[in-house]
């Protein structure tokens, strides 16, 4: 993260896969981490399709 605000980002997505079936899995290092690099969470993505490539839509 840092290395990204040395090149003068200002905004980034930070994309955390939560869906593990592992029950010990927990998300709480990486929040953590994000935190420490001064990130706030502005809001959840919950799910996300990948709009088809041209190369895709011609198929």
């Amino acid at each position: 993260m840092d290395v990204l605000h040395g090149f003068g980002a200002r905004e980034t997505i930070v994309y955390l896969d939560e869906s593990h079936d592992d029950p010990q899995w927990d998300p709480a290092a990486a929040l953590r981490t994000y935190l420490f690099a001064d990130f706030i969470e502005v809001d959840r993505l919950l799910a996300f399709t990948r709009p088809p490539t041209p190369s895709e839509m011609r198929g």
